[in-house]
């Protein structure tokens, strides 16, 4: 009896031995190679992005397991969690019919949102398009060429456009509404008669209440101040129609057309990929090309420090919306959180 305990002990032990050889072996030779980063998913990213294998550490992309700090995913669940209490619009309005565009190549329904990277996006599109040749310039009039590439308006038929929600990839660009605001001024009034009529009008009704002796001598007759601008967007919002200072709630209807990704200008190289992934399967390096005007030396905290406390909170007012929706704010300063390459989520 005792030699067959004995026995039984030696099988236990080398059994035991036999595990523990297997499980070193498995570990030595059947070990996973780690990807090198230069091959992986994030490699692809930094050439679509433009940005340069150095700076890998500083940015995240979108195509990781991982969810990025500030990726388009967080947006869109605060995007769901603020419109669920609310009532969502019955139909879409003429503004937001005019400001969807549809790639049916590429599946893609973009809601324009001007002065937040708009012609980038078109011009992105355009260069994807069957139509477009291989080394071929893009039209200077990005805006008017569109349709030249079958990249159209939406039929105007909530039928039609079911299918197009359902099954296309949905997105928007949106930026720091207040910076947005600066842009359209600076495009639409600092150096040009753009608007005369709107330019007029607030030169009447403004200047008088931006008086200023030392500065008087030297403005334009008939083109408003920064100032007299944002005092009229905030007074008078509701009064008139111009898109390049219409929220995005207007000009998108974020709640009624559910969209898959929210890009922002302020952090498009990053936020972009997930569009270019539906497009094209070429590396494309984006940049934002548009020229901003103002006075040569003036950055947007000197055009924003401008602002009376009365103008920020009428313009707060005014984009209360998209401001909580997109996680935009204004810092102690009354200067915005997000403004030129800096951006929380």
């Amino acid at each position: 009896m005792a030699i067959l305990k004995i026995r039984f002990s030696r099988v236990c032990v080398f059994l035991v031995l036999c595990l523990l050889v297997i499980h070193v072996v498995r570990l030595v030779i059947l070990k996973p190679q780690r990807i090198p980063r230069d091959q992986s998913d994030d490699a692809d990213f930094l050439l679509l992005s433009g940005h340069h294998a150095a700076g890998r550490d500083a940015v995240k992309s979108p195509f990781e397991s991982e969810e990025p700090e500030c990726s388009t995913g967080p947006r869109i669940h605060r995007l769901q969690e603020w419109c669920r209490p609310r009532k969502k619009p019955v139909k879409l309005t003429m503004v937001t019919w005019r400001n969807l565009y549809v790639d049916h190549e590429h599946e893609l329904l973009f809601c324009e949102v001007p002065k937040a990277g708009a012609s980038t996006l078109k011009k992105l599109l355009i260069q994807a398009a069957p139509l477009f040749l291989p080394n071929s310039s893009v039209p200077r009039n990005i805006h008017r060429s569109l349709e030249k590439f079958n990249i159209t308006h939406p039929k105007q038929s909530i039928d039609a456009l079911q299918p197009i929600l359902r099954k296309y990839f949905k997105f928007v660009v949106v930026r720091h509404p207040i910076t947005r605001l600066l842009s359209a001024y600076k495009d639409k009034f600092y150096d040009t008669t753009f608007l005369p009529k709107i330019s007029r009008h607030i030169v009447k009704n403004y200047r008088q209440k931006h008086k200023n002796a030392e500065r008087d001598s030297s403005l334009h007759p008939q083109r408003p101040t920064w100032v007299e601008f944002a005092d009229f967007v905030g007074t008078e919002y509701s009064n008139v129609s111009e898109r390049h200072w219409k929220t995005v709630m207007e000009l998108c209807s974020p709640c009624l057309i559910g969209y898959d990704a929210i890009l922002k200008l302020e952090t498009l190289e990053r936020d972009v990929p997930v569009v270019i992934k539906h497009i094209s399967q070429h590396k494309m390096v984006i940049s934002h090309e548009n020229e901003s005007r103002g006075v040569e030396g003036k950055d947007s905290q000197s055009y924003l420090r401008e602002l009376s406390q009365s103008v920020i909170e009428k313009l707060q007012n005014v984009y209360r919306h998209d401001l909580d929706l997109f996680g935009y704010r204004f810092n102690e300063s009354a200067i915005p959180d997000c403004y030129d390459d800096r951006c929380i989520c």
